[in-house]
């Protein structure tokens, strides 16, 4: 029982962490968390994100970086097939 409450609470901290850092979003980094809640079960490519939201490609791939450090999405392939997905 202990086990279970322990890691509740780690789940906790993991997402507090996570909205606060939702909270500093830019507007350019929601539009581009935007693209992935449309579409959750989806993998995006930047080229379709950047068409989406119409942003230059040196900016979404800053953005997707940052993103990713911040646990909200998933990168997954080698260039040139990289996606990206939301996560859960």
């Amino acid at each position: 029982m202990m086990k279970v409450l322990e890691e509740s609470l780690h789940d906790i901290d993991y997402y507090l962490k996570k909205y606060r850092a939702s909270l500093e979003l830019t507007e350019a980094e929601i539009a581009v968390l935007d693209c992935f809640r449309e579409e959750p079960e989806k993998k995006l490519s930047p080229k379709i994100i950047e068409s989406n939201v119409e942003i230059h490609r040196r900016t979404v791939s800053k953005i997707l970086l940052k993103l990713r450090n911040e646990n909200f999405i998933q990168k997954s392939g080698r260039a040139p097939k990289v996606f990206y997905r939301l996560v859960f």
